[in-house]
């Protein structure tokens, strides 16, 4: 196996809250699009693209969060909506697991504690794995030395 995909976790809850902010979003949309649908349309065009651009972006977090492990290139990459990355295996120094990050790329759209991937000296990224002990596992396996603190 060479490649393993790790999808971000996302509780009833948060699926729930995201499905609303959609459905707000698209409300805002056909309420401007009906008030304003008659009359000239430069008003209404910045708000419009606005919204959609969220959607846009709400809708790509929602269908691409994930880590994917590659164990020949010895690397972790990450993908979130128009985000992306890789971090080389043998640079993550610690997984704090069980917490939560304020600040930062974040590749998660649960809203309980995940976990941050401390790598090279000062950088971090915060994951929210369905499945975070096969995942701190897999990276164990290619680089003993990190340090998993629960």
């Amino acid at each position: 196996m060479r490649k393993i995909k790790f999808y971000s976790r996302i509780e009833p809850v948060a699926k729930f809250f995201w499905i609303a902010i959609l459905i707000i979003l698209f409300s805002v949309i056909s309420k401007l699009i009906v008030t304003f649908g008659r009359g000239p349309l430069l008003p209404i065009v910045p708000p419009l693209v606005i919204i959609g651009l969220s959607l846009v972006l709400i809708i790509s977090f929602l269908v691409t969060s994930y880590m994917t492990i590659d164990k020949e290139k010895k690397i972790v990459s990450y993908k979130a909506g128009p985000f992306d990355g890789e971090i080389k295996i043998d640079k993550i120094r610690k997984i704090k697991l069980n917490t939560r990050m304020y600040v930062g790329l974040k590749i998660g759209l649960s809203f309980k504690k995940g976990m941050i991937i401390y790598y090279h000296k000062y950088d971090s990224i915060y994951f929210t794995p369905k499945h975070s002990d096969d995942f701190c596992k897999q990276l164990k396996l290619i680089n003993p030395d990190i340090e998993i603190v629960p």
